[in-house]
């Protein structure tokens, strides 16, 4: 029983390695009659001779006595030599399948490899060519920028050179204007020193110039001229004597007057300058002025009325700040006269209670009544009236 099952198991493995031998491809012909073509074992080499062993008629047989379940006839087709060889053939029938159907694989494989390698070769030739070309490219601008940059460096040697000289230069001139600037500072020093002597100068030389003036002369002013009566042919020595009795000079003597007359003015009532011989008459004369205040040329007998005094046959004006009365100043220089003008004008802007007046010649300004006088005996002082 248990034989007939194995032959039964046989004859179902002979009918499937029958169906395998059937669906082999036309190609075992091919390596039957070129088997070195393939680098194959032998055995598997010579299956198709092994096959001839077993001819499809015989596998139709044993296939049938197994189904008649007849063991005997069954073992009398095949013996049990044999059936390890069948066995042994089967499993190189699946064998030789399988490495067929690998090695079919692998083809595909190695071809689509193949294909793979040519498109990358292919790829890899185009990225490097375009490689190429982009390094050649790159080289030469880098080789045009070296030479922009050898260029530069020249230019910037040059230009180097050009500061270096400009540097010296502008030390050179800055020492020049060093020095310079030192004279030119003791130039300025100089001619502000030659400013100050020049001041001084000026100052001492107007002193000189007033010292006659102060010690022997003095300016009566507002006098009327007579009517019909020439500046130049006027006694104006008479005068000075009318003014001195009506305004009750002491120790007055007509004849120590040296010279008396006009001075010449192109507008207004011309003022007599009076010249006296000795500095004591002088002094004595000058220090009455302040009788004469409240007396007019009415009031002194010069003129029968004070509304108009005639000069030179026009209508004068008369002095403003005096107003009608007549008055005695100092004879100044013109540097003096300048001053005292120039200093009324800024005192009396800063509210000064006395803006003016002058003590032997020298113009002065005062505050107030107790605060000090300020001297001017230059355009500079006035500077110090603030």
């Amino acid at each position: 029983m248990l034989l007939n099952k194995f032959f039964l198991i046989f004859a179902n493995l002979l009918n499937q390695l029958q169906l395998f031998v059937t669906n082999i491809p036309n190609q075992l012909i091919l390596i039957n009659q070129h088997p070195s073509q393939l680098n194959l074992p032998n055995q598997l080499l010579q299956l198709p001779i092994q096959l001839n062993l077993l001819p499809s008629q015989l596998f139709q047989q044993i296939i049938q006595l197994s189904q008649l379940n007849q063991p005997s006839k069954l073992s009398q087709l095949i013996q049990p030599s044999k059936l390890s060889q069948l066995i042994q053939l089967k499993l190189l029938i699946f064998a030789y399948l399988l490495f067929s159907t690998m090695d079919k694989r692998l083809d595909e494989l190695f071809a689509k490899f193949e294909e793979l390698n040519k498109n990358i070769e292919t790829r890899f030739d185009s990225l490097e060519k375009k490689y190429e070309q982009n390094i050649s490219t790159l080289v030469k601008r880098i080789s045009t920028c070296e030479g922009t940059t050898k260029d530069l460096e020249k230019h910037a040697e040059h230009v180097d050179i050009i500061l270096q000289e400009n540097k010296k230069i502008i030390e050179n001139l800055l020492k020049k204007d060093s020095l310079r600037d030192a004279e030119f500072k003791s130039m300025a020093a100089e001619m502000d020193q030659m400013r100050t002597d020049l001041s001084n100068q000026q100052i001492t030389n107007n002193q000189s110039a007033q010292y006659p003036r102060s010690s022997l002369n003095v300016i009566i002013g507002n006098v009327p001229l007579q009517e019909g009566v020439r500046p130049e042919k006027e006694d104006s020595r008479n005068i000075v004597n009318i003014i001195a009795k009506g305004a009750k000079f002491t120790d007055f003597n007509r004849n120590d007057i040296d010279v008396a007359h006009r001075l010449p003015c192109r507008k207004g009532i011309p003022s007599i300058i009076v010249r006296f011989k000795f500095k004591a008459a002088r002094m004595q004369f000058y220090a009455q002025r302040k009788k004469l205040m409240g007396h007019t040329p009415a009031s002194l007998g010069l003129v029968e009325s004070d509304d108009e005094v005639t000069v030179r046959g026009a209508t004068a004006r008369r002095d403003e700040e005096e107003g009608k009365n007549i008055y005695i100043t100092e004879s100044l220089t013109s540097m003096n006269g300048e001053l005292l003008r120039q200093a009324k004008e800024i005192a009396k802007a800063k509210h000064y209670k006395f803006f003016g007046y002058t003590v032997n010649g020298e113009v002065r300004v005062k505050k107030t009544e107790g605060s000090d006088y300020i001297p001017i005996k230059c355009k500079a002082h006035l500077e110090n009236i603030i």
